[in-house]
């Protein structure tokens, strides 16, 4: 199926032959790969499949990229100018369960050593691929790990202008 925009501005889909399949009502609608197609109904996305059924909830203000099996979302927040702010994060699987509730502020790329870092109440920690977590969201600041599996944590205190730390230990 091809994804087709009418005089109205919404979007379908089209059969090889040209015709309509599913109807006009989305404002965005990408190409079908694997049998599914990424949708925009007002600032909402979600999945269809070739029927034009939702398989994953047309609720994410923000979904990412797949990679093995999983997809970074985000739920609420307002889009400013090209930057999601104010949004909560969380992955899904395929089926669109939640891998880890849209509950963060932030949630990192994953490193070479399957860690990323998070961000819930202002405050960072680091989860592995399994998403469990490696170190509480309990630091005001929070380095990268180095060669030895160590990182640096920050308790307290503010950071002020700069990224300088004052107070906190």
């Amino acid at each position: 199926l091809v994804p087709d925009k009418n005089k109205k501005n919404k979007w379908g889909y089209l059969d090889p032959s040209g015709q309509k399949v599913i109807d006009y009502k989305f404002d965005e609608a990408l190409a079908f790969v694997d049998g599914r197609a990424k949708v925009r109904k007002g600032d909402k996305w979600g999945y269809i499949n070739t029927l034009g059924e939702e398989v994953i909830k047309i609720q994410f203000t923000e979904m990412g990229v797949w990679k093995d099996g999983e997809c970074k979302v985000a739920v609420g927040g307002k889009n400013e100018e090209g930057v999601l702010k104010n949004a909560k994060y969380g992955f899904i699987n395929q089926r669109g369960e939640y891998l880890l509730k849209p509950e963060y502020e932030q949630i990192g790329v994953f490193d070479e050593n399957n860690m990323s870092l998070v961000k819930k109440g202002g405050k960072y920690g680091y989860i592995n691929r399994s998403y469990d977590f490696v170190i509480p969201c309990k630091y005001t600041a929070i380095g990268k790990f180095n060669e030895q599996g160590k990182c640096w944590v920050y308790n307290g205190g503010k950071i002020v202008k700069g990224g300088k730390l004052s107070g906190g230990k």
